[in-house]
């Protein structure tokens, strides 16, 4: 056995290596399989790998490790080679013998299983090498930082600017938010504050990784051109974006770049709407915090992201606007001459604190120490300020660019039409859409509607500015210079546009009426008709505003053929128009509001194109023929409102047949879609209820001396009802309310003289409600009983309500409220406010007397009103409540009375002393006076010139209706206050006030020279106290 052992062993041994050998073709097969099995493994392992990388490396400034990208490529690497290895081992399994399990060629076979097996332990190995990658070690590594910033900017001398500066870099602190955008009208100065905060990446500590500017050109592919400034900063190869077909495969990889930093990007004029993630500009990811800063001239253009901050870059105050323009020019220019410090401050106002401009002008004038080319600069801003250097060749072409961002036509148009309305001049919107209404402007299905969201687009746009009713819009001065510049074809044409505030009419200016489009003139006229008619032939637009114009001539409109728009409102000395004013065809807007036309010409029946038909306030028109109204089958909007301003002891009440009658015309009117008008009788208002046209078109509804109108039903369908006036209705107890009535567009109610109404609660179905004023109505106990909020309401007046004792019941009634007036309402001890409706509150006004009476549950809110609390000088007027006018009453002592025949101006500089009141009886009453002509009209009532029967001496008689707008009737009380306060014998003096029926009547002194303005234009010289009191 012994020397059989090294047999044996040589023998295994000879076996072990042939069976190894022989295996590789024996276990071809199932070694194959076994290398299949183990790829998939790896196959997931560095997918899970790879995964764990992409993840790691959405960090700022992570980067995969060397070892782990050699593991990755090997893995992929081995999967190739795998594969093929595969691929010819199925294929030898194939090339068997027939009905045999040998191989034909036990030499392939042999070759193929051997590097099988090899890769078998290969793939073994990197499955071993990988196990690591797939727990806890790391898989990347943090680069050093890197940081892409954009140079310093150079940023002009700025002022007020600091504030939003640290309030912009508290945002970018802020890892909530993701979005920050400027906006503001052109040249108010938002590139120069992008310009400062990008500025500040150089001097403040962050972790951005990169800071990129770009400016969003006015191209149709500003998409590329905004995507190749970012690939520039990002150091992204020509040869990469070279093979970028278009701008989604740059966007994507401009985010396969920034997807792992932490970025700024500066974006400067965004013009349109567009998707950031195009640019490959994503924010959506909550780890890398980046950020988008962006200016834009519209609060209509963002992004789509919620964490989004707005920053309304606003004009400069006066003070700040003076700082900057002073630094611009120079205190050594200024300090020349006297008078330059008094130009600059006109220069300021008139460019109405936008910085673009205030530099422009002060650059201009930084050079100039003569005394005239300022005074000439000041006149050239005021006429055409596109002569100063850089303002037509820098400043309205930037402007222009909002203008341009309009796109649509009609927007621009309607933008460049309110250039027409003088400088600082509040334009109520329902106006504004009337006229671009009569331009034809606007011509679809829902005109009124259109109007409405082409302002809120100006608005947007920052080219019109709201007043703080909402009710007005007006355009800053530059903005308007800007669209008067574009409506004179960029100031080549300057006749194409006239547009004057209490002009001249000479026949110099006539001429200059052939060349133009559209011509305003606001404001008293040098002459009180015209006697010329100028050929216009290119004349759309003639506006003629209280210019004092009594007639033109016969055939004055002939020469129009262009004529759409004529405004004659305000001309009060306006008794008839030309008959032919029919051949005006063309016609589509006419306004003869505030006029005295006794009757409309029969020659206005031609004029069937016309769609704006307004005639409010016109008292001498008692009457308008239905068969006239019919004829005008394009009309869209109508409104007489009979104002309170008339006697309306006077008027001549028509018939309620035939105001039922006329009501059926405007019913059949088939584009007829907006009416204001006052009714007398109540079953015209039960005619309005039947008829769904009406009920839909009314907008403005005055009920006025309405005889047998005791409830008044509202219904739903109301809901287009904006303005509600009711005065005089001596039998009027109630209101009542369909179900469902909202009443959502009702925003302005005056009431008046109701001596029977019990309460408003109606009131708490006008949401939107934003004006209440109640005066005279002795039943009234409380305004309304309900508990509703008026969400919306910021003012209320109340006046001689003298058993009103609660307003509401709730303290929360007026969360928006800013401003109440409370006079002659005794009974009234508590006012509906808690502490948080207080401190909103703006001014409370009242007489001191009634103050010191109110009841108040809580110290805190007493405190917080009496901030705000004003004593109104209501006593002053001496007003005497009766239902019939006071007999007599006794003159003010220290108030004299004027001359035996009428007061004429001073002729010397020093004042003459005015007789005594000794000089007639010192008792007047309304009874002894007797009219002699009206000499004076306002929105707030008639002046007449009077003359006391007895004595013959002459006074002026002022009528004043109390429920007149807020402003006029503060500036009638302070004229007063400063009337009766003082005894300057430049001030025309207060002698008597009677009040009946809602109306005030004051007697005055009468002088023939005009107003307190005209004669201070003629005096030389007024002695100091005088002058202080004239200007107290």
């Amino acid at each position: 056995m012994d020397c059989l052992s090294p047999i044996l062993d040589i023998g295994t041994r000879l076996w072990d290596c042939s069976s190894k050998h022989v295996a590789y073709i024996h276990d071809l097969e199932e070694n194959l399989q076994k290398l299949r099995t183990e790829m998939e493994v790896l196959n997931c392992r560095r997918h899970d790998v790879w995964c764990r990388v992409e993840a790691t490396e959405q960090q700022p400034r992570m980067r995969r490790s060397e070892e782990v990208d050699g593991w990755l490529e090997s893995a992929k690497t081995m999967d190739n080679e795998v594969n093929e290895i595969i691929q010819e081992g199925d294929q030898e399994l194939q090339n068997k013998c027939v009905g045999s399990c040998c191989p034909k060629n036990l030499k392939s076979s042999y070759k193929i299983g051997k590097r099988i097996i090899k890769k078998i332990n290969s793939v073994e190995d990197l499955l071993k090498k990988g196990e690591p990658y797939c727990s806890d070690t790391a898989v990347a590594v943090k680069l050093p930082r890197k940081r892409l910033l954009i140079p310093e900017w150079p940023v002009e001398n700025t002022v007020g600017q600091d504030s939003k500066l640290e309030r912009v870099w508290r945002c970018i602190e802020d890892e909530t938010i993701r979005i920050i955008r400027f906006c503001g009208v052109g040249g108010v100065g938002k590139t120069t504050l992008l310009k400062k905060v990008s500025n500040e990446f150089h001097r403040r500590s962050h972790d951005f990784d990169a800071v990129i500017w770009a400016m969003m050109p006015r191209q149709e592919n500003y998409i590329e051109k905004v995507q190749e400034v970012i690939r520039k900063k990002l150091e992204i190869p020509d040869s990469i974006w070279d093979q970028c077909s278009g701008e989604d495969e740059k966007g994507a990889h401009i985010f396969s770049v920034l997807k792992s930093k932490k970025f700024v990007l500066l974006l400067d004029n965004v013009w349109e709407q567009f998707n950031l993630l195009t640019l490959g500009i994503h924010l959506r990811n909550d780890q890398n915090q980046s950020k988008v800063i962006y200016t834009a001239r519209s609060l209509g253009l963002s992004f789509d992201v919620e964490a989004q901050v707005t920053i309304e870059v606003e004009r400069l105050p006066p003070e700040q606007a003076l700082s900057l323009f002073r630094t611009t020019v120079g205190e050594s220019i200024l300090s020349t001459h006297p008078e330059l410090s008094d130009l600059a401050n006109t220069f300021v106002r008139r460019c109405g604190g936008l910085p673009l401009a205030l530099l422009t002008v002060a650059g201009a004038m930084a050079s100039r120490k003569n005394l005239r080319e300022w005074r000439h600069t000041v006149e050239l801003l005021d006429t055409h300020p596109s002569e100063i250097a850089g303002m037509g060749g820098y400043v309205f072409p930037l402007l222009k660019f909002s203008y341009d961002n309009l796109n649509e036509a009609t927007a621009q148009n309607c933008f460049l039409y309110c250039s027409i309305f003088p400088e600082a001049y509040n334009i109520p919107i329902d106006e504004l859409i009337d006229l671009w209404i009569g331009e034809g402007f606007l011509d679809g299905a829902d005109p009124c509607g259109q109007g409405e969201f082409i302002v809120g687009t100006l608005r947007l746009a920052y080219l019109l500015e709201s007043d703080e009713s909402k009710q007005c819009v007006r355009m800053h001065d530059v903005v308007r210079h800007m669209a008067l510049w574009l409506a004179r074809d960029q100031g080549k044409n300057k006749n194409k546009v006239l547009v004057a505030k209490s002009g001249r009419i000479t026949d110099q200016e006539l001429t200059k009426w052939e060349e133009a489009t559209w011509i305003s003139l606001f404001g008293s006229s040098s002459r009180e008709k015209i006697d010329y008619s100028p050929s216009c032939h290119y004349l759309s637009t003639l506006l003629l505003r209280d210019a004092q114009l009594e007639s033109f001539p016969s055939g004055f409109f002939d020469s129009m053929p262009a004529l759409k728009v004529l405004d004659l409102s305000g001309n009060r000395g306006l008794v008839e128009l030309p008959s032919n004013i029919g051949n005006a065809k063309t016609l589509q807007y006419l306004n003869l509001s505030l006029t005295s036309i006794a009757k409309l010409p029969t020659g206005l029946r031609n004029l069937r194109n016309l769609r704006c038909l307004l005639l409010d306030y016109t008292v001498n028109l008692k009457w308008i023929p239905k068969e006239l109204i019919s004829n005008f089958l394009c009309l869209q909007v109508y409104s007489k409102i009979n104002g309170v301003t008339e006697d309306f002891r006077s008027v001549d009440v028509p018939p309620s047949a035939d105001e039922i009658a006329f009501l059926e015309v405007l019913e059949c009117l088939g584009d007829i879609n907006k009416i204001g008008i006052t009714l007398f009788c109540a079953p015209s208002f039960e005619k309005i209820l039947e008829s769904c046209t009406l009920r839909s078109c009314i907008r403005k509804l005055t009920f006025k001396e309405c005889t047998g109108l005791i409830s008044l039903y509202f219904t739903e369908e109301l809901s287009n009802l904006e303005r509600l006036e009711i005065f005089h209705c001596s039998s009027l107890k109630e209101f009542k309310v369909s179900e469902g009535c909202k009443l959502g567009s009702l925003s302005k109610v005056y009431i008046g003289v109701c001596p029977l109404l019990l309460n408003l609660n109606v009131l708490a179905y006008a949401r939107n409600l934003e004006i209440l004023t109640i005066l005279d109505c002795e039943s009234l106990k409380e305004v309304t009983s309900e508990t509703m909020a008026f969400p919306g309401l910021k003012t209320i007046s109340l006046t001689h309500l003298k058993n009103l004792k609660s307003i509401c019941p709730s303290p929360s009634c007026f969360p928006s409220l800013l401003e109440i007036e409370v006079s002659k309402c005794p009974s009234l001890r508590q006012l509906p406010f808690d502490v948080e409706s207080a401190d909103f509150l703006q001014k409370i006004r009242g007489e001191t007397e009634w103050w010191d009476g109110l009841v108040w549950d809580d110290e805190a809110v007493k405190d917080a009103c009496l901030l705000k609390f004003i004593s109104t000088p209501f006593e002053l007027l001496q007003i005497k409540k009766d239902d019939a006018v006071p007999k007599t009453s006794s003159f003010k002592d220290g108030v004299h009375i004027v001359n035996q025949t009428k007061a004429e101006t001073p002729p010397h500089p020093k004042p003459s002393p005015k007789p005594s009141k000794t000089d007639i009886d010192d008792q007047l009453n309304l009874e002894d006076i007797e009219a002699i002509k009206v000499i004076g009209r306002g929105s707030a009532g008639v002046v007449q010139l009077v003359r006391h029967k007895l004595t013959g001496h002459f006074f002026a008689l002022k009528t004043i209706v109390m429920n007149t707008d807020e402003a006029v009737r503060r500036q009638i009380v302070n004229e007063l206050k400063a009337n009766q306060s003082s005894h300057c014998p430049y001030i025309v003096n207060c002698y008597q006030s009677f009040y009946n029926h809602g109306v005030i009547s004051i007697i005055l002194e009468y002088m023939d020279s005009g107003s307190l303005a005209d004669f201070l234009k003629k005096v030389t010289f007024i002695p100091e106290p005088y002058l202080a009191a004239i200007c107290a």
